[in-house]
């Protein structure tokens, strides 16, 4: 999903989320952002789950784990481009990466359409995580680009590390 940033929305969103944390007592967001030379990452903090329910292409799919040892991690994640024309961005097993920076464990994003499969029905309302961030792309400046990433890890894995190399490399923590 790509989105148009206008500088009055931006605003207004900035002294809305400042007003809230004031009134909240500045309590922690699940919300956190990291700055590259050329793009910020957004992203909540990860959600755990045995399977994951998302829609494209006009067609519903399923991804669960194969192996009853692994989890599926979901990461909410928008790019936002600031400062260049164009960023090309390639979202794939190659450019995206979670695990645990202290343990330097290290997990690769799975493509979502080549491990999931297709699902009829009614998916629960709780494991839908829908849109998918995948593929290439050219995001203009002062555009932003979100969706869902997916990763399978070792049941019990703490993770805390996010690690990003399209158009840009960031290194997010939480």
């Amino acid at each position: 999903m790509i989105r148009r940033l206008s500088i009055p929305a931006l605003v207004a969103t900035l002294t809305l989320v400042g007003v809230m944390a004031a009134a909240c007592g500045g309590g922690d967001s699940d919300a956190l952002a990291f700055t590259g030379r050329n793009l910020e990452i957004r992203f909540e903090r990860p959600v755990e789950t045995k399977r994951v329910f998302f829609t494209a292409n006009d067609s519903q799919y399923v991804l669960e784990v194969a192996d009853p040892g692994t989890r599926i991690w979901a990461v909410k994640l928008d790019a936002i481009n600031r400062r260049v024309n164009i960023a090309k961005l390639r979202v794939d097993s190659g450019s995206v990466e979670i695990g645990n920076g202290s343990a330097g464990q290290r997990f690769i994003a799975l493509s979502p359409l080549e491990a999931a499969t297709k699902f009829t029905g009614e998916m629960p309302e709780d494991e839908v995580f829908t849109p998918i961030l995948w593929g290439e792309f050219e995001l203009e400046r002062g555009f932003q680009a979100g969706g869902w990433i997916f990763f399978e890890v070792p049941a019990g894995t703490e993770i805390n590390t996010l690690w990003w190399s399209s158009a840009d490399g960031i290194i997010g923590r939480f």
